[in-house]
């Protein structure tokens, strides 16, 4: 950690004040004061608090795998300790966690907001405290941070929506699957979804609901639609987890598959190759920017100037494509935009 720690060191010999009634003499001892004031250790390495919403699903691993390369290999010459705090996908957990942070000498915060709202009063207090803040993965209702890293998600939302429109031919009924409500992720994305639907009249959005990037929940909620929506003919959905349960359900209810937008989450187009299943495309989900963050978190702590804000602009791929990127052998939980080495990638997905 580039601090200063401060010894002071003080030795008096004693101040002797003897006043001798004596006959003969009084003697009154010498005084001596040596003062080290401040001696400057700097050492040159940095502690770093890491907080976000856990392994909770293969994103969110995915996402602690490019921070754990980042610090434990690539800059570990430049780290003295970093404190790793996970949530479990629990915002309040997230703050009180973060204080905890701020009671450990930390020179920088990297945080994956889990609420847009909730964080804000320990994020601003974070920088006031002249810790260096990185936001990552989600956006937050404050601009008290240094810099911000994550897909353009509110343009995620535009582009997505748009595809599924223009698929359907501009008229039919839709259904859009978000994440965690109350996510600067998430809601940041249905902002562009809704704004891009009101250039399609003809297109009803039946219901917007969140499936918490879990296949499971996912289904049950999309079930639930199909069973007054049957005709559903695109779903405007934020990822591949997601994707399958709607996949499932569709499958289970005998109902020709809709079209539908997912991410690069290997374990999607493992499924979908298996099936012959191609309506649909993917837009990037974004784990591998921690990558990026864990740079410019380096660079500010040695001075640099960054930029204030750094956004992905995404980008529509097809299954082809994202299956050309996919190293063979990989895992379900592997995403096709991975940044972690090829000689590293095989210790974190297993």
């Amino acid at each position: 950690m580039k601090k200063t720690i401060l010894w002071s060191v003080i030795v008096i010999t004693s101040f002797l004040m003897i006043v001798m009634f004596a006959l003969s003499s009084c003697k009154e001892s010498e005084v001596v004061v040596e003062t080290v004031t401040e001696e400057k250790i700097d050492d040159g390495k940095f502690v770093i608090g890491v907080s976000n919403e856990g392994p909770t699903n293969d994103w969110a691993k995915s996402l602690n795998y490019h921070i754990q390369y980042s610090f434990d290999i690539k800059y570990k010459d430049l780290i003295e300790k970093v404190y790793y705090m996970s949530c479990e996908g629990d915002p309040s957990i997230q703050v009180d966690q973060i204080e905890n942070l701020l009671t450990k000498d930390i020179d920088a915060l990297l945080v994956s907001p889990l609420s847009e709202s909730a964080l804000v009063t320990v994020i601003e207090k974070a920088t006031d405290m002249k810790v260096s803040v990185i936001v990552l993965g989600s956006s937050v209702l404050t601009d008290k941070y240094v810099t911000y890293v994550d897909r353009d998600n509110y343009e995620t939302g535009k582009i997505i929506a748009t595809w599924i429109c223009e698929q359907l031919g501009g008229k039919g009924k839709v259904v859009t699957i978000m994440g965690e409500p109350g996510s600067g992720y998430s809601e940041d994305v249905l902002r562009g979804v809704s704004d891009a639907l009101k250039e399609f009249p003809d297109i009803i959005n039946i219901g917007t609901d969140y499936g918490e990037y879990s296949p499971v929940v996912t289904k049950q909620k999309v079930e639930a639609f199909l069973a007054s929506y049957p005709d559903l003919g695109g779903v405007i959905v934020d990822g591949g987890m997601m994707g399958m349960g709607v996949i499932e359900a569709f499958t289970d209810a005998g109902l020709e598959l809709p079209y539908l937008t997912v991410d690069d989450w290997n374990g999607f187009h493992i499924m979908a190759e298996e099936i012959g299943y191609s309506k649909y495309v993917s837009v990037p989900g974004g784990s591998e920017l921690a990558a990026d963050a864990c740079d410019l978190l380096i660079k500010i702590l040695n001075g640099e100037s960054v930029p204030k804000e750094v956004l992905l602009a995404p980008s529509i791929m097809s299954g082809d494509e994202v299956r050309a990127m996919i190293p063979e052998g990989m895992p379900e939980s592997y995403w096709a935009l991975c940044k972690i080495p090829a000689e590293h990638v095989k210790e974190y997905y297993k």
